[in-house]
C-alpha cells in the first residue's frame, strides 16, 4: 500500500514556522517530522 502525503492537513505540532508576506501575499508553512523510507529502512527527518 502506498502512502501519500496529504500537504493540505499536515498537523499543527510539526509546524515549525509560519510567515506571511504581505507585500506579495505569500504565506510560508514549514513543517518537519521523521518518516520512514519503505526501500531504505530509515528515518529520515523531512523538513
Amino acid at each position: 500500500m502506498e502512502m501519500l502525503i496529504d500537504y493540505d492537513n499536515l498537523p499543527e505540532p510539526y509546524l515549525k514556522s509560519d510567515s506571511i508576506d504581505e507585500d506579495k501575499n505569500i504565506q510560508t508553512r514549514i513543517y518537519q517530522m521523521e518518516m520512514s523510507h519503505r526501500k531504505l529502512s530509515l528515518i529520515l527527518s523531512m523538513l
